[in-house]
């Protein structure tokens, strides 16, 4: 072989290829580590207190729903206008809000702004539906992923969190715990 001046260049180019490629992975690994740590920090846990929501009502009012105010566990079902799996999960949290009522006081809180008409009406979500939580509500709440389902007794403790649509093994968690039956989505 006849080493050339191009194919010294080339052999240079690979050999920094290599690195370059190395130490992405090593960043992609730390990255995914800081990622699952935050996310394991910020997912609240059964038997965490909570503080009162800071969010506002469909027509932008800011409003304190405090869960230690009702007599009954509240359900704060978190969605987001554009999240895919939220729009084909409504008939199944329309489902619990429906066959819980009396036993759980359920809200719908939007992450996003809220347009009204596409939201409510169309899917005619039987209890009040807010939106914009405040910073220290997501922080406090975890929130972030939609869907994502807390239950939170009046001592202000949370009681279970499920973060997803209701389907497979989440399906038959939110049935057992709130003795519902869903229909499949």
């Amino acid at each position: 072989m006849v080493w050339t001046r191009s194919s010294g260049i080339g052999v240079i180019l690979l050999g920094l290829s290599a690195t370059v490629n190395v130490f992405l992975a090593v960043k992609v690994k730390e990255l995914r580590a800081d990622t699952a740590a935050v996310r394991a920090h910020l997912t609240l846990k059964p038997g965490e207190s909570v503080p009162f929501l800071d969010i506002a009502t469909e027509e932008g009012s800011r409003v304190r729903v405090d869960p230690e105010r009702s007599p009954i566990p509240t359900v704060v079902y978190t969605f987001d206008r554009d999240c895919g799996w939220c729009s084909r999960n409504w008939p199944a949290i329309r489902e619990v809000v429906v066959q819980t009522r009396g036993r759980y006081h359920v809200i719908g809180l939007s992450l996003s702004a809220l347009d009204p008409r596409r939201h409510r009406s169309p899917r005619d979500f039987p209890g009040p539906i807010y939106q914009g939580p405040s910073d220290a509500t997501r922080r406090a709440y975890g929130l972030g992923a939609t869907p994502q389902t807390i239950v939170i007794a009046p001592s202000g403790r949370v009681l279970a969190v499920w973060r997803g649509a209701y389907v497979g093994a989440v399906a038959k968690e939110i049935e057992a715990f709130f003795n519902v039956r869903l229909a499949g989505m």
